[in-house]
């Protein structure tokens, strides 16, 4: 439920192209919340293999709106 707010919130004051790529950050981020826990190794793994791309884009997203502000 919290997912609807933050990005409800978002669409307030955020531009498209940032509410499009919270979407998938925080889809990203509820997989890994529910997923076993992974060890050191398994983070690094993920991290070199770029699963969460997601928030990369979120945050470049946000970085580029920022900018223009």
């Amino acid at each position: 439920m919290q997912r609807y707010a933050i990005v409800n919130k978002l669409r307030l004051w955020a531009s498209s192209p940032v509410v499009q790529a919270v979407q998938p950050a925080i889809d990203d981020i509820i997989t890994a919340y529910l997923e076993h826990n992974h060890s050191l190794l398994g983070i690094r793994a993920m991290a070199q293999e770029r699963k969460m791309n997601s928030l990369q884009e979120f945050g470049e997203k946000c970085r580029t709106e920022l900018s223009q502000i």
